[in-house]
């Protein structure tokens, strides 16, 4: 995940710096890169709390042997 996550900010460095080869005003530049990089990054936020979700509860009993095992 961590290779994952460096290689987002990377990609999005690389597209930042091309946008600014445009030579806009710097407010133009940003407006642009985030409607363009802003559905991308709400799929991996929604993507994230799924599988934050998916994580189970344990019963009492489970808890119990989680917590002996883990000693």
């Amino acid at each position: 995940m961590l290779a994952r996550v460096r290689r987002w900010r990377w990609e999005d460095a690389m597209r930042l710096g091309r946008l600014m080869l445009d030579r806009q005003e710097l407010s133009l530049t940003f407006q642009n890169f985030e409607a363009e990089r802003r559905p991308r990054a709400e799929k991996i936020v929604a993507l994230a709390r799924r599988n934050g979700n998916s994580k189970r509860e344990f019963s009492a009993t489970g808890a119990w042997i989680r917590d002996r095992m883990m000693k």
